[in-house]
């Protein structure tokens, strides 16, 4: 039962990266989910302004062919200048 890590870089990855959360937290009355189009439009370059000045990857692992988790990583340039300091940080971790 090994997990493989996949980049999301499709479309359809991209979708998929956006609904796993939707899956994982059917059922949980306190999970309030997100407006999928506006997710997908802060995960997508052509979209999302910030990617102008943020360098950013999302991956999604799977395990028998599932996807059982995801994760983001953003690096800031406009900050790592600014600040001096060569930082990164992650986002929309979830498994």
């Amino acid at each position: 039962m090994s997990v493989q890590i996949k980049e999301a870089v499709t479309t359809s990855d991209l979708q998929a990266f956006v609904n796993f959360p939707f899956a994982l937290y059917k059922g949980n009355r306190f999970w309030v989910p997100p407006i999928k189009k506006d997710e997908l439009k802060a995960v997508r370059a052509e979209t999302n302004p910030a990617f102008d000045f943020c360098k950013t990857k999302f991956w999604l692992a799977y395990q028998n062919g599932k996807i059982v988790g995801r994760i983001g990583g953003i690096i800031n340039r406009l900050e790592s200048e600014k600040t001096g300091e060569k930082v990164a940080r992650f986002t929309r971790y979830e498994t």
